[in-house]
Parts: C-alpha cells; structure tokens; sequence
C-alpha cells in the first residue's frame, strides 16, 4: 500500500531558490504520486531565522499550494532543531530529510521505499557517487565530516551530511535527538543503531546549486560542531544507559 510523506526542509536565508526548489521537489513528489509510489506528501520548509525573507516566500507559496508548509524558528537553532520541529508536526507515515536548495532528485525516494521495508532497517540514508561532484574544497570537508563521525561518535558511514534521509515518521520521534546544528545528520544515524536498526545505503547524483550560498563554510557551524561533540558525543558513541 502506498504510504504518505513529509518532506522536511530546513531553510536559512533561501529566498532567492526556495521557490525554485519547491517547484522541483513538488514535480518529483507529484510524479511518484502519479506511479504509485506515494499516497500524498507534504513539504515542510522550516524557516530557520532567515533575516531575507525566505518566510513570506513559503507563505505565499502556500497559499497556491497546499501540501506546502512553514513552521518558523525565530531566531537561527540548526537544523536539527528544525527536524525536531518538523518531526513533530509530520502527517506523513514516512520522513524525509533534506536540504532547502534540492541537491537530490526526490524521485530517489521510489529507490528508497523498499530498502526502508527491509527487517531491521530503520533509516535509508543517501551518499554521492563521488565526493567530488561538489567541488574539491566541500569533498574535504565532507571528508572531514566523515572523520568526525567515526572517531568521535563511532558512527561508520560514508557521506554521514548528504542531504537524503528516509525514514519512518514514528521511528524518528522515538530517537532521542538532541544536537541543533551541524552534528545532527551523524546523531541521526547513531540514533538509529543505538535503537537496533540498521541504516542502508543508497548512492545518488548529487546536485550543483545554482541559486544562494551554501551555509557550510561559516565559522559559526564549525564553533557549534566543536560544541556540540563535546556536550552530546559521548551520548552518542556510548548509547542510552541499561534500562
């Protein structure tokens, strides 16, 4: 039977392409809609204190289209702080986690759905055929991501930030996420294991932006990477104390 899907899209100052990568994301959804894939899907953009106004682009693109909607962060929290919020609003029976400027074709998610019916599995998490599609100084730095994941968390998987994570809404809520900025996509994975789930792979095309500027390189993400491995990696490596 089909299922329904939120799509969750943390957004910080993305005026300038949001209407753009809605437009994207809505064609693929509405194809996977057409073959049966999906039974409906939302797309959740969370504005995360954008000072450019990315909010009122959502609003009124919502007004057009419903299955479009804004929850708003006043100030900037991270995107983990933005997937918590989404999570909690999903109507969907499947999450997907994603970036604002649609670096991945969503029709990827008709690839996903049966690796996410497999026993045991509780997340599908995307990576790219070659860290290079992305230029050479952000491979380094997705290089470095992975690095961090492993050492610090014990979190082994290539591409730990691609931005494509499917899973099961209710498998989601039940994760006890806690990081907001940059080391929630390695939390989110290790999450999943501590839970006894395991985490499939899927390689896809990764996508140029073309529209605004990538957040990735401001010092304010790397100071709350640093933040955040120190107050919640341990949680993370070690999982929950016995029950």
């Amino acid at each position: 039977m089909p299922a329904s899907l939120s799509v969750v899209m943390p957004a910080l100052d993305e005026a300038l392409g949001i209407s753009a990568a809605l437009d994207d994301a809505i064609a693929s959804l509405d194809r996977l809609v057409e073959d049966g894939s999906l039974d409906r899907y939302e797309v959740i953009v969370v504005d995360d204190g954008s000072s450019d106004g990315t909010g009122a682009v959502v609003a009124e693109r919502s007004v057009s289209s419903p299955c479009i909607r804004l929850l708003t962060h006043p100030v900037n929290r991270g995107v983990g702080a933005a997937l918590r919020s989404a999570r909690e609003v999903a109507t969907g029976d499947l999450l997907l986690y994603t970036d604002a400027d649609m670096p991945v074709d969503l029709g990827a998610v008709r690839l996903a759905l049966p690796l996410l019916e497999r026993p045991g599995v509780g997340l599908v998490a995307g990576r790219r055929r070659s860290y290079q599609q992305d230029g050479p100084v952000r491979a380094s730095l997705s290089h470095l991501f992975d690095v961090v994941a492993r050492v610090g968390l014990g979190v082994h998987h290539r591409d730990v930030n691609f931005p494509f994570k499917l899973a099961r809404t209710d498998v989601v809520r039940g994760l006890d996420l806690r990081c907001d900025g940059a080391l929630a996509d390695a939390e989110l994975l290790g999450r999943v294991g501590q839970a006894g789930m395991r985490v499939e792979s899927i390689t896809l095309d990764y996508r140029e932006r073309l529209l605004g500027s990538s957040k990735t390189m401001s010092v304010r993400l790397w100071r709350r990477l640093a933040l955040e491995l120190l107050s919640n990696g341990r949680s993370i490596r070690r999982g929950p104390p016995p029950g």
